[in-house]
Protein backbone atom coordinates (compact mmCIF):
# COMPACT_ATOMS: atom_id res chain seq x y z
CA UNK A 1 0.00 0.00 0.00
CA UNK A 2 0.97 3.39 -1.05
CA UNK A 3 0.28 6.70 0.43
CA UNK A 4 1.43 10.25 -0.87
CA UNK A 5 2.42 12.79 1.36
CA UNK A 6 -1.08 14.88 0.71
CA UNK A 7 -2.62 11.74 2.10
CA UNK A 8 -0.49 11.12 5.20
CA UNK A 9 -1.01 14.88 6.13
CA UNK A 10 -4.29 14.60 5.20
CA UNK A 11 -5.41 11.30 7.80
CA UNK A 12 -2.91 12.87 10.15
CA UNK A 13 -4.95 16.23 10.35
CA UNK A 14 -8.12 14.34 10.45
CA UNK A 15 -7.06 12.32 13.54
CA UNK A 16 -6.03 16.00 14.96
CA UNK A 17 -9.41 17.75 13.86
CA UNK A 18 -11.34 14.86 15.88
CA UNK A 19 -9.21 14.81 18.61
CA UNK A 20 -9.67 18.81 19.31
CA UNK A 21 -13.13 17.98 18.79
CA UNK A 22 -13.29 15.62 21.37
CA UNK A 23 -11.27 18.04 24.08
CA UNK A 24 -12.71 20.88 25.27
CA UNK A 25 -10.53 24.07 25.99
CA UNK A 26 -8.76 26.53 24.56
CA UNK A 27 -6.88 25.76 20.96
CA UNK A 28 -3.79 27.40 22.70
CA UNK A 29 -4.04 25.33 26.30
CA UNK A 30 -0.60 23.96 27.19
CA UNK A 31 -2.13 20.81 28.61
CA UNK A 32 -4.02 20.02 25.20
CA UNK A 33 -1.15 20.99 23.13
CA UNK A 34 1.01 18.50 25.56
CA UNK A 35 -1.52 15.83 24.91
CA UNK A 36 -0.98 16.45 20.94
CA UNK A 37 2.39 16.26 21.60
CA UNK A 38 2.21 12.69 23.39
CA UNK A 39 -0.48 11.78 21.11
CA UNK A 40 1.88 12.17 17.99
CA UNK A 41 5.10 10.64 19.77
CA UNK A 42 2.80 7.78 19.93
CA UNK A 43 1.14 7.56 16.37
CA UNK A 44 5.17 8.02 14.98
CA UNK A 45 6.22 4.89 17.26
CA UNK A 46 3.29 2.74 16.31
CA UNK A 47 4.37 3.92 12.56
CA UNK A 48 8.09 2.84 13.21
CA UNK A 49 6.93 -0.17 14.31
CA UNK A 50 5.03 -1.18 10.95
CA UNK A 51 8.02 0.30 8.85
CA UNK A 52 10.69 -2.05 10.98
CA UNK A 53 8.25 -5.11 10.08
CA UNK A 54 7.85 -3.97 6.27
CA UNK A 55 11.44 -4.01 5.95
CA UNK A 56 11.71 -7.52 8.39
CA UNK A 57 8.89 -8.86 5.94
CA UNK A 58 11.00 -7.70 2.54
CA UNK A 59 13.91 -9.13 3.76
CA UNK A 60 12.45 -12.46 4.69
CA UNK A 61 10.98 -12.20 0.84
CA UNK A 62 15.11 -12.30 -0.36
CA UNK A 63 15.34 -8.78 -0.87
CA UNK A 64 18.48 -6.86 -0.18
CA UNK A 65 19.84 -4.10 2.24
CA UNK A 66 20.69 -1.88 -1.22
CA UNK A 67 16.84 -2.60 -2.27
CA UNK A 68 15.43 -1.41 1.08
CA UNK A 69 18.14 1.84 0.97
CA UNK A 70 17.03 2.45 -2.55
CA UNK A 71 13.38 2.18 -1.11
CA UNK A 72 13.90 4.58 1.10
CA UNK A 73 16.49 6.85 -0.34
CA UNK A 74 19.09 5.85 1.47
CA UNK A 75 22.22 3.69 1.02
CA UNK A 76 22.14 0.14 2.10
CA UNK A 77 24.54 1.29 4.87
CA UNK A 78 22.14 3.58 6.30
CA UNK A 79 18.89 1.18 6.10
CA UNK A 80 20.71 -1.59 8.11
CA UNK A 81 22.38 0.79 11.11
CA UNK A 82 18.62 1.61 11.02
CA UNK A 83 16.44 -1.43 10.73
CA UNK A 84 19.04 -4.51 12.03
CA UNK A 85 18.52 -5.21 15.18
CA UNK A 86 21.53 -4.27 17.42
CA UNK A 87 22.12 -5.96 21.08
CA UNK A 88 19.18 -4.48 22.95
CA UNK A 89 19.76 -2.68 26.46
CA UNK A 90 17.50 -4.36 28.96
CA UNK A 91 18.51 -7.87 27.40
CA UNK A 92 20.32 -10.10 30.52
CA UNK A 93 24.43 -9.67 29.86
CA UNK A 94 26.04 -12.07 28.21
CA UNK A 95 23.05 -12.01 25.98
CA UNK A 96 22.56 -10.76 22.49
CA UNK A 97 20.31 -10.49 19.33
CA UNK A 98 20.92 -10.58 15.94
CA UNK A 99 18.73 -10.04 12.57
CA UNK A 100 17.07 -9.60 11.06
CA UNK A 101 18.54 -12.52 9.24
CA UNK A 102 17.15 -13.83 5.83
CA UNK A 103 17.04 -17.66 5.45
CA UNK A 104 19.49 -17.36 3.10
CA UNK A 105 22.31 -15.54 5.65
CA UNK A 106 21.35 -16.71 8.69
CA UNK A 107 23.35 -20.25 9.15
CA UNK A 108 26.43 -18.45 8.05
CA UNK A 109 26.16 -15.44 10.86
CA UNK A 110 24.46 -18.50 13.69
CA UNK A 111 27.43 -20.53 12.64
CA UNK A 112 30.37 -17.79 13.14
CA UNK A 113 28.86 -16.83 16.72
CA UNK A 114 28.59 -20.72 17.79
CA UNK A 115 32.47 -21.06 16.92
CA UNK A 116 32.81 -17.54 18.91
CA UNK A 117 30.94 -19.19 22.36
CA UNK A 118 27.47 -18.00 21.33
CA UNK A 119 24.70 -20.61 21.91
CA UNK A 120 21.45 -20.06 20.14
CA UNK A 121 18.83 -19.77 23.32
CA UNK A 122 15.88 -18.26 21.11
CA UNK A 123 14.55 -18.08 17.65
CA UNK A 124 11.46 -15.35 16.67
CA UNK A 125 10.53 -14.80 12.74
CA UNK A 126 13.87 -12.90 11.57
CA UNK A 127 15.90 -12.80 14.97
CA UNK A 128 17.88 -14.94 17.31
CA UNK A 129 18.75 -14.79 20.94
CA UNK A 130 22.47 -15.73 21.44
CA UNK A 131 23.74 -16.36 24.68
CA UNK A 132 27.33 -16.65 25.62
CA UNK A 133 28.23 -20.14 26.60
CA UNK A 134 32.19 -20.22 25.91
CA UNK A 135 34.23 -23.08 23.85
CA UNK A 136 33.03 -23.60 20.26
CA UNK A 137 29.64 -24.73 18.99
CA UNK A 138 28.24 -26.07 16.04
CA UNK A 139 24.76 -25.43 15.10
CA UNK A 140 22.73 -27.04 12.11
CA UNK A 141 19.17 -26.30 11.07
CA UNK A 142 16.83 -28.56 9.83
CA UNK A 143 13.57 -28.41 7.78
CA UNK A 144 10.55 -30.46 9.14
CA UNK A 145 9.46 -31.00 6.03
CA UNK A 146 12.98 -32.51 4.74
CA UNK A 147 12.82 -36.47 4.77
CA UNK A 148 15.53 -38.19 6.66
CA UNK A 149 16.23 -37.86 10.63
CA UNK A 150 17.10 -35.13 13.01
CA UNK A 151 20.24 -34.63 14.22
CA UNK A 152 20.67 -37.18 16.91
CA UNK A 153 21.15 -37.12 20.45
CA UNK A 154 23.75 -39.37 21.06
CA UNK A 155 25.71 -37.70 18.20
CA UNK A 156 26.13 -34.75 20.94
CA UNK A 157 23.36 -32.34 19.12
CA UNK A 158 20.71 -30.71 21.32
CA UNK A 159 17.51 -29.09 20.16
CA UNK A 160 18.18 -25.00 20.49
CA UNK A 161 15.20 -23.68 18.91
CA UNK A 162 12.25 -24.20 16.42
CA UNK A 163 10.97 -21.65 14.11
CA UNK A 164 8.58 -23.09 11.96
CA UNK A 165 9.04 -24.82 9.79
CA UNK A 166 12.71 -25.25 10.61
CA UNK A 167 14.86 -26.74 13.95
CA UNK A 168 17.88 -25.61 15.28
CA UNK A 169 20.06 -27.94 16.85
CA UNK A 170 23.68 -27.54 18.71
CA UNK A 171 26.40 -29.38 19.84
CA UNK A 172 29.58 -28.65 21.38
CA UNK A 173 32.14 -28.32 18.60
CA UNK A 174 34.74 -31.82 18.26
CA UNK A 175 38.09 -30.61 19.07
CA UNK A 176 40.52 -31.43 15.96
CA UNK A 177 43.61 -32.65 15.94
CA UNK A 178 45.23 -29.18 13.86
CA UNK A 179 43.00 -26.97 16.59
CA UNK A 180 44.78 -29.29 19.50
CA UNK A 181 48.21 -28.89 17.85
CA UNK A 182 48.07 -24.88 17.62
CA UNK A 183 46.58 -24.83 21.20
CA UNK A 184 49.11 -26.84 22.65
CA UNK A 185 52.20 -24.87 20.70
Amino acid sequence: MSVDRHETARVVSTWLAERRTADAGSEDDPERLLAHVADLESLSGTVNRLQHDAVYAARSAGCSWAQVGAALGVSKQAAQQRFRIREDADQPEGQRTVGPLDRAEEMEVLSRAAQEGWKLVETRLNLHVLEYAGGSWEITRKSLFQPGALPRRRDGWEAATVRFPDAFYQRSAPQTASRTATRST
